[in-house]
């Protein structure tokens, strides 16, 4: 009887230590979890951000995890409204993960990340976002779409609403209809 349990034991503590030891894969692969308890935790999040009486922006986030020592915020699906001076809608962004370096104002977007604005439709599988200069980077390849062209390309710099863009080895398809090409 005793070697039956010595076994159990055994087979139950290998168990256990081979568990312990295998990597979460909810883990995102741009975005380095902090370790630790974190701080703060938060379900079900929505901010509203003021300039004055104007809602300048709106997010709604599944999960929080604040550190307060290091001024980072993790979030779980992420969704931003971004609004303009006179408080219109000017763009959406959605992503599945995102970590914001509050010391920075910074944001690292990762996981099916969407911004949408009148200018056209940008995807990419990771964005950075400065909050303070509005510009944005998607460094590992992007599709941008506007009415029926798509452009793709290994990197963009823009800003929120897509005005500008800065973009490296791109490649693109749809219908010269006037001439010329309005991007």
């Amino acid at each position: 009887m005793k070697k039956y349990w010595k076994l159990f034991w055994l087979i139950l503590t290998v168990s256990l230590l081979a568990a312990g030891c295998t990597k979460d894969k909810m883990e995102p692969a741009g975005i380095e979890i902090a370790k630790g308890l974190p701080d703060e935790q938060s379900d079900g999040v929505n901010t509203i951000t003021l300039n004055g009486n104007i809602v300048s922006m709106e997010m709604h986030a599944r999960h929080i995890d604040r550190y307060y020592k290091k001024k980072e915020t993790y979030i779980d699906s992420l969704f931003v409204k971004k609004f303009d001076e006179k408080g219109d809608l000017n763009s959406t962004l959605t992503c599945e993960k995102a970590k914001i370096d509050e010391a920075t104002n910074i944001i690292v977007c990762e996981g099916n990340v969407v911004i949408v604005s009148d200018n056209g439709i940008l995807r990419t599988p990771l964005l950075t976002w400065n909050r303070d200069t509005d510009g944005i980077i998607a460094e590992n390849g992007f599709v941008m779409e506007r009415g029926d062209d798509i452009l793709r390309g290994d990197m963009m710099k823009t800003d929120m609403n897509m005005d500008k863009l800065e973009i490296i080895n791109v490649s693109a398809e749809g219908k010269v209809k006037s001439g010329k090409v309005e991007w």
